[in-house]
């Protein structure tokens, strides 16, 4: 639970620190903390009766707790606002106003603090808060001074000097001297009322007898420099011409650098203008080659298409060639074959009629030693050479028809070679592996390729592992009805008509 202790004071880290670690409520104004960070005050000047009454707002009555109060030297503070406004980039003759606002300001806080403080002396501390305070040196004097008061626990951590002027502190002081006199009368004053525990008062106003035997001095001082003055006088004339030489020079090449400075900034606009303009002609120039890029791809599957196409078409004629060459070979074969029987065959109906004139000839002497000059015999002569004649057709007759059944043989046996030699080069019939599977085929010494094409497949015989023979039928009846060979067929016309070998085969 907080403590009833009250602090006091303008809003800085020294306080923050104060609070957190007394453990008390610190009382905050908007308005004031706006004017410690320097942020624009919409309340406009904020006058002492103003800050008065929201003090004793917050101190509230005398049924309250203790009241610390917490001031600051005016050098801090103002070497916080000069800070502040350095850190915004102000030019040097712009802090002039802020040092004056903020010693106003001041002022007006402090003597509003005063005020408090002696209105309630009897429950008020005042204390410095731009030095380290000891907290055992703190809670004695706040036990001392408020014994019926609620007073926080004790602590052995100390409060640093956190406020810290860039500027040394006598310099600070003399610019506020120059300022705001009155400020350094109030801090005297402040600091005489204040519990220093310890330590001697940061500054003693001296009033203006003291300001003035100052002053004196000084002129001293700058009447025992008027010769060194006098003699340097010439010198600092002399400087100042060239000075102001120097200076027309710098103007002049500022003049100049700002004309080229103009010049360098109307080439970059040109240049930028026309980077933006190249920029969009690039655009439109990526756009139209994305635009062909794609026409490009388009067109280059289009072509590996047609590629494709064009090699499975060419696989399927170089398939046909190998089957067209396949029978060629094959028929080249058969035609030699075919040469040699009909050669087999010419001679042999040579022979026959050679055989056929020589039994004419015998026939032709046995008619002549038989024929007799009485007419009887005549008639039975005529009668015997009819019947002679009779039986000399069916020897004819019996010829020709040897001879055809011999051309006919010839005809079936170039069909069955051709056949074979197609089925071989197909690469679906392998001998090995058929002899293999039907050895009865090997043990009767029967042809392989021939067996399969004239027994084989009507006996749903396998021509090798590659193609089922029942398979197709049962899948193509109508190779079944036009009682063609199924693997013929498959090379002849199903592979090319897309027709599979075997199930499941892609």
């Amino acid at each position: 639970m907080k403590s009833q202790l009250i602090l006091l004071g303008l809003p800085s880290t020294a306080l923050e620190f104060l609070a957190s670690h007394l453990n008390v409520r610190y009382v905050e104004i908007p308005e004031i903390r706006e004017v410690w960070d320097g942020s624009p005050n919409e309340h406009g000047v904020l006058s002492e009766e103003w800050i008065s009454s929201k003090l004793a707002e917050s101190i509230g009555d005398a049924r309250r707790g203790p009241v610390l109060l917490v001031y600051t030297s005016p050098a801090t503070f103002l070497a916080h606002r000069l800070k502040r406004g350095a850190e915004t980039q102000l030019a040097p003759e712009d802090l002039e106003p802020i040092a004056t606002e903020s010693l106003e300001f001041w002022r007006a806080y402090h003597r509003a603090i005063l005020e408090q403080y002696r209105e309630h002396e009897d429950r008020a501390l005042l204390v410095n808060g731009d030095h380290e305070i000891d907290f055992e040196a703190l809670r004695s004097r706040m036990k001392e001074l408020f014994v019926s008061r609620d007073i926080p626990q004790r602590t052995t951590k100390s409060v640093p000097g956190i406020l810290r002027a860039d500027l040394p502190s006598a310099t600070l002081l003399q610019i506020v001297d120059a300022y705001s006199p009155e400020c350094l009368e109030l801090y005297a004053e402040l600091e005489s009322c204040a519990e220093l525990m310890g330590r001697e008062p940061e500054f003693e106003f001296t009033g203006l007898a003291m300001r003035q035997t100052r002053a004196r001095e000084l002129l001293q001082l700058i009447a025992g420099r008027e010769q060194i003055e006098h003699v340097l006088a010439k010198r600092h004339m002399d400087s100042i011409e060239e000075y102001e030489a120097e200076a027309r020079t710098l103007l002049e090449e500022k003049e100049r650098l700002l004309n080229q400075l103009r010049d360098t900034q109307q080439q970059l606009d040109d240049r930028r203008l026309l980077h933006q303009k190249m920029e969009e002609q690039l655009a439109g120039i990526r756009a139209k080659d994305a635009e062909e890029h794609a026409e490009r791809e388009s067109e280059k599957a289009s072509i590996s298409r047609e590629r494709e196409d064009a090699q499975r078409r060419l696989e399927q004629l170089d398939e046909q060639v190998a089957v067209l060459v396949a029978e060629r070979n094959s028929l080249k074969s058969e035609n030699e074959l075919l040469l040699l029987q009909l050669q087999q065959v010419q001679e042999e109906l040579e022979r026959y009629f050679l055989l056929y004139q020589k039994i004419e000839q015998q026939q032709g002497q046995k008619r002549k030693a038989s024929d007799v000059p009485s007419m009887p015999a005549e008639n039975e002569s005529g009668g015997r050479g009819r019947n002679s004649e009779a039986a000399r057709q069916p020897g004819a007759t019996s010829l020709l028809q040897t001879a055809v059944t011999l051309l006919g043989s010839v005809q079936r046996r170039r069909k069955s070679l051709r056949h074979a030699q197609l089925i071989r080069q197909s690469g679906y019939f392998d001998d090995t592996w058929y002899l293999k599977q039907y050895p009865e085929v090997a043990e009767a010494g029967l042809d392989p390729a021939e067996h399969y094409l004239k027994v084989g497949s009507s006996e749903g015989r396998n021509p090798g592992p590659n193609f089922d023979t029942r398979w197709y039928l049962e899948c193509n009846p109508d190779v079944v009805a036009a009682n063609i060979n199924p693997l013929l067929h498959f090379i002849k016309f199903g592979r090319s008509e897309g027709r599979q070998p075997m199930r499941y085969r892609t």
